[in-house]
């Protein structure tokens, strides 16, 4: 899939996400198979500032590339500044439409900005501005309620968007309910950049399936992938073979969390963060609840954490 100027190896896409899609993490989605990763959602007015977190959030790799830096915010002139700053730091800049979290909305950014088209409008076009790197904004079907998305989706192309990703439901939903493909396929119909569907993606039928449904030239995969990097590329083996690729091991699982705890320890990640990564990779292993249950404190040192996961992966090895 192409994304303006960018070539990408494939057409799957890890979506972005506040506390889990750091740089430890965006490098093993890509060593397993995501052709484009995402960083979780920059602040366009907090560039300047020189708190560690927030530097962290906008600082890439080349192990990870390519790679996408996703901003948000609602001054057009401090986005497109944020813009023209980050844009030689990554492959694709992305910009969030879609993110339903009450407190990014109450700043009216995110979701929110789905009630105001012409300052959607106005973003693009200064991003367009700022950067010549490619643009690929994330949108929902609406904010408190649903939208005309074919309409929207085109207001962003003509104002120089290179590729959307839609995820179809409402912020008002959140992630309840089913994601509405038929608006996929609609939008779809309608446009001659790419379209990223992003919604329910859990496994390589169900990734077959949508883009069956909708005609999407990609799909975009977030909450599913958390602590199973490897997801990636058991979708792409089943879009490739139609027949499910070999399951992900406890080793294997375990052998992912030790490593993105060296980056994150290399990166000096504090520790809520890496705790909320590691109850994520024991989903699905043996006596992965009981584990999550001693992680839920925050208050394990990294040495033992270390040392769990080593020992799953010796049993299991």
């Amino acid at each position: 899939m192409k994304i303006g100027n960018a070539q990408l190896p494939n057409n799957l896409v890890l979506s972005p996400m506040a506390g889990f899609t750091d740089m430890p993490f965006r490098v093993l989605c890509r060593k397993h198979g995501a052709g484009l990763v995402s960083s979780e959602m920059v602040a366009a007015a907090s560039i300047h500032e020189p708190a560690i977190p927030l530097l962290r959030r906008r600082q890439t790799c080349e192990d990870e590339r390519p790679t996408s830096i996703q901003l948000f915010g609602t001054d057009p002139e401090n986005i497109a500044e944020a813009a023209r700053e980050l844009g030689p730091d990554c492959d694709v800049l992305g910009f969030n439409m879609g993110c339903p979290a009450p407190q990014i909305k109450r700043a009216g950014c995110g979701a929110a900005l789905l009630d105001h088209p012409e300052k959607c409008e106005a973003i693009v076009r200064a991003i367009k501005r700022a950067s010549d790197k490619p643009l690929l904004v994330k949108m929902r079907a609406g904010n408190q309620a649903a939208m005309d998305v074919v309409a929207f989706a085109k207001r962003l192309e003509e104002a120089g968007a290179d590729a959307l990703i839609f995820h179809a439901r409402t912020a008002a939903q959140g992630y309840s309910g089913r994601a509405d493909w038929s608006l996929i396929r609609l939008v779809k119909e309608t446009l001659w950049i790419p379209l990223i569907g992003n919604g329910d993606i859990s496994d390589g039928p169900s990734a077959y399936r949508a883009l069956s449904e909708s005609g999407a030239d990609g799909i975009a995969i977030g909450r599913a992938a958390l602590g199973d990097p490897r997801l990636f590329g058991r979708i792409a083996y089943f879009l490739e073979h139609g027949k499910p690729a070999p399951a992900t091991t406890p080793a294997e699982r375990a052998d992912d969390f030790l490593t993105y705890l060296e980056g994150a320890e290399a990166l000096g990640y504090d520790m809520p963060r890496i705790l909320q990564q590691a109850q994520r990779f024991t989903r699905g292993l043996r006596g992965g609840a009981e584990l999550r249950e001693t992680f839920q404190g925050g208050r394990k040192p990294v040495g033992e954490i270390r040392a769990v996961f080593e020992g799953l992966r010796a049993s299991a090895g």
